[in-house]
């Protein structure tokens, strides 16, 4: 069962990245030769805010102005997704989950019917074709997901004679395309419903192209 779901995605301008330091910016463009492998790395931020902050409704290149408020703003849960590595026209995948198998299913007496297996923790999946070599743009397809497993609910039936344990999952996801120019932070993100009394919580998606791992990544930008 899954307590949290995900409303909507889009640019959250307001949104916050942990680490940066001051002044970073995001370079674009530039020149790369064919058959150069690429690194794409993506990062998550989600924190409590107030319902009535603006979302947008498209992606949009991180800007100074931005990475100002995404620097300063405090009490966000960061996560760096391991970067996925690949060549012009490949598909690759990182998993790092875990299985859970659980009972789905119970007979009047208790006993098991049937089992279900339940991946936690990251995974990520993306593509990549060429769309221009000088400056250098790319075509991007990423398929995120991060599962958690929240907590084990133990259930009673028959006059409490029978009890029996189901696990609560919470995931935060990601599916989109979208053309980026070499080095540039592209954020994405939306509004992610909570347990009642609690603030909402924005999600934003920030992605990375780059052809190594430089100093100036978003990769070396971030802290866990």
């Amino acid at each position: 069962m899954d307590k949290v779901a995900i409303l909507g995605l889009g640019l959250m301008g307001g949104a916050l990245l942990a680490g940066l330091a001051p002044g970073c910016h995001t370079p674009g463009g530039g020149q790369v030769a064919r058959g150069s492998e690429y690194l794409i790395q993506v990062t998550r931020v989600e924190y409590a805010t107030d319902a009535q902050e603006p979302t947008w409704s498209a992606s949009s290149v991180i800007v100074t102005n931005e990475l100002t408020t995404l620097c300063g703003r405090s009490g966000a849960k960061v996560l760096k997704f391991a970067p996925l590595r690949l060549h012009a026209g490949e598909t690759t995948e990182v998993n790092q989950q875990k299985i859970i198998h659980y009972v789905s299913q119970f007979a009047k007496d208790g006993k098991p019917l049937a089992y279900e297996d339940r991946g936690v923790g990251p995974r990520s999946k993306a593509s990549l074709q060429l769309v221009s070599t000088d400056p250098v743009s790319v075509e991007v397809g990423v398929d995120i997901e991060e599962t958690r497993l929240e907590e084990w609910h133990t259930y009673h039936a028959e006059n409490n004679k029978i009890s029996f344990k189901q696990p609560f999952f919470s995931s935060r996801c990601l599916n989109s395309k979208l053309v980026v120019a070499l080095g540039e932070i592209v954020a994405e993100g939306g509004l992610i419903s909570n347990r009642p009394g609690e603030k909402p919580v924005r999600c934003t998606w920030l992605i990375q192209v780059t052809t190594n791992e430089p100093s100036t990544s978003l990769a070396a930008k971030t802290k866990q």
